[in-house]
């Protein structure tokens, strides 16, 4: 019994040490007010050498509270950043740290 509960808690041990990138965040305006369709990119970029894929793209709309969230980027990105967009605002690039939640709090996207 001790040998099979000490594998189960080995196991949840390396699921949890499992290395992902995680980004969220919440776009608003000058005034505070929530941003609802904004075109957020995930842009990752794995390493060859390790071999990995070298470019993937995942995309996202805001609802009506502005928010995104991109719950699992990839355990092997090497470098990862998020273009966010939308017609009559300039366009925002922000670095991830890979292998790392990342959470944005709130960004404030300035007009053209």
């Amino acid at each position: 019994m001790m040998r099979l509960l000490t594998f189960f808690l080995l196991a949840l041990a390396l699921v949890g040490c499992d290395p992902a990138t995680q980004a969220k965040g919440t776009l608003r305006d000058g005034n505070g007010n929530p941003l609802s369709g904004v075109v957020v990119v995930l842009q990752s970029r794995g390493d060859a050498a390790l071999g990995s894929p070298l470019q993937k793209e995942v995309k996202q709309t805001t609802g009506t509270d502005g928010s995104f969230n991109f719950v699992t980027i990839t355990a092997s990105a090497h470098q990862a950043s998020l273009v966010i967009s939308k017609a009559g605002y300039k366009e925002v690039t922000k670095k991830l740290k890979p292998n790392r939640e990342n959470d944005l709090q709130v960004i404030v996207l300035e007009p053209q």
